[in-house]
C-alpha cells in the first residue's frame, strides 16, 4: 500500500513538469539590422518588436536580444558587415531588414542560409529586387513592396510646385548603397526641362542649409533617417524661413512637422509590423518565404500644410486643394460675421440696382405732386415799373410821369378739366407702380442672398462630408 501510494506520487510529480515543459511555446531568437544610429530607431524597433510579440503571442516565444540588434554605420559596407553578422549566427533563426540600405543589401544576395525579410524598401523595381509570380522567387527572401516609386514622388511634387530648380536632401549612405535613385531623380527632372541638384545632410541642420544654391526654388526631402529629430525642426524651419516649397518623400508625419506637401502613403508601423509578422508566421509554419507575395500596397495620398503655405506665401491651385488632404486650415477670421437676415439687410443695403430704383421713386413722387398743382386754386402776382428822365417827362406836358409803377394780383380756381384729372390719376397710379417695382427689386435681391448664403453653408457640408468619405475610402483601401 504504501509503495504504490509513493509510485502514484513519483509520477504526479514528474507528469506535473512534463505537461509544463510541453505546453512552452517555441522560442524564436530574432536579430534586426539598422542602417546606423539615429534618435528614431528606439521608438521604430519597440513598435515592431510589441506587434510582433503579440502576434505571436499564443503560439511562438519571440526574443528580441541587444546583442542581435546592429546597427551599421550609414554605409553599405558597414551594413554589409552587420548582414553577414547575423546571417553566420547560430543562434538566430530570422533577421529583420529594417533600413533602405540593408533592405537593398539582403534582398540582392543570392544565397541566404536563414529567412529574411526587408522591411523597408524605396523602389524594388528600380532597385532590381528579384521577382517571381509575385514573390521573390529566392529561397528565404522575403519583402515589402509599397510600389511607391521615386517618379511618382518628383512628378506629383511638379504638379503641385512648377519648380525649375529642384534640391535633393539626402542621406549620402542611401545613395551610395542605391545608386539608381540618383540616375531615375536626374532623368525625371530633366524630362520636367528642369534641374537636379544633390546635397548631402547628416546630422547637422545648419550645414544643410548652408549648403541650399541660391537659385534654388524648391527643396525635395529624402528619407534623413539619420538627422535627430530637434535638427530636423531647425531644418525645416531654415527651409520655410528661406519661402522654398517643399516636398517629403516620407509622408504625413513630416508635413505634420512643417513640410509642405508630401505624396506618400501613411507610414503606418503598426499595419507593416503585423504584415512582417504575418509573413514570419507563413514561414515559421513551413511556407517558403520566397513563394510568399512581396506586395504590401498602400493608398498614396497628396497632403499639403496650410500653414507652411501661408508662412511662405505659397497658395496650391484649385485641383491641387480639391484633391489634397489640408492640414492646419485657417478658419477666415473677419471683424464681423453675417446670418441669414443680416446678409438679406446687407445685400439690399448696397445694391445699386435698388438704389436707382428708389431714385426713380423720388423722382416720380414729384411728378404726382406737378399733376397735382394743375388742380389747386392758381395766384398770380405781377410788377412794373417804369423810370424815365426828367427832360422827357417835361418834353411830354405831363403825357408821362418820371416814375411809374403797375401792379396786378389775380386768383383763379379750375372748377373742373378732364385732362388734367386724367393726368393726376396717371401719375399716381404710375407712381404705385414704381413703388411696387422698387419693392420687387429689393424682395429679389434679399432672397438672391438668402439663397446664396445657404448655398455657401451647402457646399461647406459637402465639402466636409466628402473629404470625411475621402479619408474613409483610403483608410478601407488601405485596410483591403
Amino acid at each position: 500500500m504504501t509503495s504504490t501510494f509513493k509510485s502514484l506520487t513519483i509520477l504526479l510529480t514528474v507528469f506535473c513538469f512534463i505537461i509544463p515543459a510541453a505546453a512552452q511555446n517555441p522560442t524564436i531568437h530574432i536579430g534586426v539590422i539598422l542602417d546606423g544610429p539615429a534618435e528614431r530607431n528606439a521608438a521604430r524597433q519597440r513598435e515592431f518588436q510589441k506587434q510582433i510579440i503579440e502576434f505571436f503571442n499564443s503560439e511562438y516565444d519571440v526574443r528580441f536580444t541587444p546583442e542581435n540588434t546592429l546597427e551599421g554605420d550609414w554605409t553599405a559596407a558597414g551594413v554589409k558587415a552587420a548582414v553577414d553578422r547575423l546571417l553566420a549566427d547560430k543562434d538566430v533563426e530570422f533577421i529583420l531588414a529594417l533600413g533602405p540600405i540593408s533592405s537593398n543589401e539582403i534582398a540582392l544576395r543570392k544565397n541566404l542560409p536563414k529567412p529574411v525579410i526587408a522591411g523597408a524598401v524605396i523602389d524594388a523595381k528600380l532597385q532590381n529586387f528579384p521577382t517571381k509570380d509575385g514573390a521573390s522567387g529566392v529561397k528565404n527572401l522575403n519583402y515589402l513592396d509599397e510600389a511607391y516609386s521615386v517618379t511618382r514622388t518628383i512628378k506629383a511634387f511638379q504638379e503641385v510646385v512648377p519648380f525649375k530648380k529642384l534640391v535633393v536632401l539626402h542621406n549620402p549612405g542611401i545613395l551610395t548603397a542605391i545608386p539608381q535613385l540618383r540616375e531615375r531623380a536626374q532623368q525625371e527632372v530633366q524630362a520636367l526641362d528642369a534641374q537636379l541638384e544633390f546635397v548631402p545632410v547628416m546630422t547637422s541642420a545648419a550645414t544643410a542649409l548652408q549648403a541650399l544654391p541660391a537659385d534654388a526654388d524648391a527643396v525635395y526631402i529624402s528619407p534623413l533617417l539619420q538627422i535627430p529629430e530637434k535638427e530636423f525642426d531647425i531644418l525645416v524651419a531654415g527651409i520655410n524661413q528661406r519661402r522654398l516649397p517643399s516636398f517629403s518623400y516620407l509622408g504625413k508625419a513630416e508635413v505634420e512637422k512643417g513640410v509642405l506637401a508630401s505624396y506618400a502613403p501613411t507610414d503606418d508601423m503598426t499595419r507593416r509590423a503585423r504584415r512582417i509578422a504575418s509573413n514570419m508566421q507563413r514561414i515559421l509554419r513551413g511556407e517558403e518565404a520566397g513563394s510568399i507575395p512581396v506586395d504590401f500596397p498602400s493608398a498614396p495620398q497628396l497632403i499639403i500644410n496650410m500653414a507652411t503655405a501661408r508662412a511662405i506665401d505659397f497658395y496650391p491651385n484649385w485641383k491641387t486643394l480639391t484633391e489634397a488632404e489640408l492640414l492646419n486650415q485657417e478658419e477666415v477670421k473677419t471683424a464681423r460675421t453675417l446670418s441669414l437676415a443680416g446678409s438679406a439687410r446687407e445685400a439690399v443695403r448696397v445694391n445699386l440696382d435698388l438704389r436707382i430704383a428708389s431714385k426713380e421713386t423720388e423722382s416720380g413722387k414729384y411728378e404726382v405732386k406737378k399733376a397735382r398743382a394743375n388742380l389747386l386754386p392758381q395766384v398770380e402776382a405781377s410788377a412794373t415799373g417804369i423810370l424815365i428822365k426828367q427832360e422827357t417827362a417835361e418834353a411830354s406836358l405831363g403825357q408821362q410821369a418820371e416814375r411809374q409803377i403797375d401792379g396786378s394780383l389775380t386768383f383763379s380756381q379750375l372748377l373742373y378739366s378732364e385732362s388734367a384729372s386724367a393726368n393726376f390719376s396717371i401719375q399716381k397710379h404710375l407712381q404705385t407702380a414704381r413703388e411696387d417695382d422698387r419693392r420687387s427689386v429689393e424682395l429679389d435681391i434679399a432672397l438672391e442672398a438668402a439663397t446664396a448664403y445657404l448655398n455657401v453653408l451647402r457646399a461647406k457640408a459637402l465639402s466636409r462630408i466628402q473629404r470625411g468619405n475621402l479619408k474613409l475610402t483610403v483608410s478601407n483601401l488601405e485596410l483591403a
